[in-house]
C-alpha cells in the first residue's frame, strides 16, 4: 500500500482536533474563515501571515495562501499553498462534505484521496473546524475577557467584531489578544488577528464571487484511489 505523505495525514487530524479543541496551537491547517453551511455559495481567497520570535531568537514569518470554495449545499474545497524550506511551495487540497460527514485530503502526487469520517455534532450537524489565530500562553490561561467591538464593513460586507483577551497564570507574562470579525448571514469571518508572547497571526478573507462554483471542485477525481482512515491512526 502506498504510504501517505505525513503532512496530508497530519493535516487531517489537525482539522479534526481543532473541531474538538478550537484555538489549539501548532496546527498546520488554515484558519477556519468560511464555514460549511448551506445556502451561500462563494469563491474566496484567504491570506495568513504567521510571525514568531522565540526568546533570544530571530523573527520568522510564514505566509499561507488559500483558495476557498463553498457550494449551495455547504460543501467546501480548500486549496492551501504554503512555502517550503527551500523557497519552493506545496499545495494541499481538502474537501469538506457536511452531508456525507467526511473530510478528504487529495494527494495529487500519488492520486490518493485520504478520507476521514467526521463525527456529527448536535448543534450544526457536522463536527468540523480548523485552526484559529489565538496565541498560546506559556504558563496556561488565567482569566478571559470578551469585548463586543460593534460592527465594521470589510470588503463591502458588514461584520460584527469581538475581542478576547487572555491573561497567563504567570502575572508577568504578556497577555494574548485575538479579534474576529464575523458576518453571521454569510457564515464567514472577514478578518482575524491574534497576538501574544513571541507571536502574531493575522488572517484576511476576500470574497471573489458569490455564484455557484463548478460542482467538479467538490468531488474526488475519478482517477484517485480512496483510502479510508480511522481516528486512531497516529500522525507521527
Amino acid at each position: 500500500m502506498t504510504t501517505l505523505p505525513l503532512v496530508a495525514v497530519g493535516f487531517m487530524f489537525a482539522a479534526l482536533a481543532a473541531a474538538q479543541t478550537p484555538g489549539g496551537p501548532g496546527k498546520p491547517g488554515p484558519v477556519g474563515m468560511v464555514f460549511p453551511v448551506p445556502g451561500h455559495p462563494l469563491s474566496a481567497e484567504q491570506i495568513e501571515e504567521r510571525t514568531t520570535q522565540p526568546p533570544g531568537g530571530p523573527v520568522s514569518t510564514e505566509v499561507v495562501e488559500s483558495k476557498v470554495y463553498r457550494d449551495t449545499a455547504g460543501r467546501l474545497r480548500i486549496e492551501m499553498t504554503r512555502p517550503g524550506p527551500s523557497g519552493d511551495s506545496s499545495q494541499l487540497v481538502s474537501l469538506v462534505d457536511p452531508i456525507a460527514g467526511s473530510l478528504v485530503v487529495l494527494v495529487a502526487e500519488e492520486k490518493i484521496a485520504a478520507r476521514l469520517l467526521v463525527p456529527k455534532s448536535s448543534d450544526h450537524g457536522f463536527g468540523f473546524g480548523f485552526n484559529d489565530v489565538e496565541i498560546p500562553l506559556p504558563s496556561g490561561t488565567g482569566k478571559r475577557f470578551t469585548e463586543n467591538l460593534g460592527t465594521r464593513t470589510i470588503d463591502g460586507i458588514e461584520m460584527e467584531g469581538t475581542r478576547l483577551t487572555r491573561t497567563s497564570a504567570d502575572p508577568a507574562s504578556e497577555p494574548a489578544v485575538s479579534e474576529h470579525w464575523f458576518a453571521k448571514d454569510l457564515a464567514v469571518t472577514g478578518m482575524a488577528e491574534g497576538s501574544g508572547p513571541g507571536a502574531r497571526h493575522t488572517a484576511r478573507l476576500r470574497i471573489l464571487d458569490r455564484n455557484e462554483p463548478d460542482p467538479a471542485l467538490f468531488v474526488i477525481p475519478a482517477d484517485y484511489t480512496v483510502q479510508d482512515l480511522s481516528a486512531d491512526i497516529p500522525t507521527q
